[in-house]
């Protein structure tokens, strides 16, 4: 059952992932999504990118710095969907929110959101995925546990959207 759905899934993706004259596309499996802890932030709180900026989050936000190119091309996707005001707008949002200091990279920012010295970070799910493998060891495998990361249904939706629409072209 399981290799039929995940079949349907390959189909369905192979059905967007063309252009308008039926060329290939690249796109990522990662998303960059809010990983967050149950005890401090709760699901709801972060159901979208934009929830991020959200003044009830001050102080308990996490993110890289902002050299990584992982937050640059989300801005970029925020530009692109929401427009130079509101991006602006979230961004500065943002970063009332954080704590510092940012990290230079996701796996620690995870694991401190997994200890509670955070609540909400914003990270690559295979970070998250690799922690919950146990790649690096059992303490690893132990702090997956206490991190869940959002599912962006809505922000996936657009992503599947614009794709159909050959926008990312």
């Amino acid at each position: 059952m399981a290799a039929q759905a995940s079949l349907a899934v390959s189909i369905g993706i192979l059905l967007i992932a063309c252009d308008s004259k039926n060329r290939w596309f690249g796109f990522t499996r990662r998303l960059r999504a809010p990983m967050f802890n149950a005890e401090k932030v709760k699901a709801n709180e972060v159901s979208r990118y934009e929830d991020l900026a959200a003044p009830a989050l001050k102080g308990r936000l996490s993110l890289r710095n902002r050299r990584s190119v992982y937050h640059q091309s989300l801005v970029a996707f925020m530009l692109d969907t929401a427009g130079e005001q509101e991006m602006t707008q979230w961004i500065q949002g943002m970063m009332a929110n954080v704590a510092q200091p940012v990290f230079s990279s996701d796996t620690p920012m995870v694991g401190a959101v997994a200890q509670g010295d955070y609540g909400v970070a914003l990270a690559n799910s295979y970070y998250l995925g690799r922690m919950q493998a146990g790649d690096k060891g059992d303490a690893d495998l132990a702090l997956s546990s206490k991190v869940s990361a959002q599912r962006l249904g809505e922000l996936n939706a657009k992503a599947v959207e614009l794709m159909a629409a050959n926008r990312w072209q």
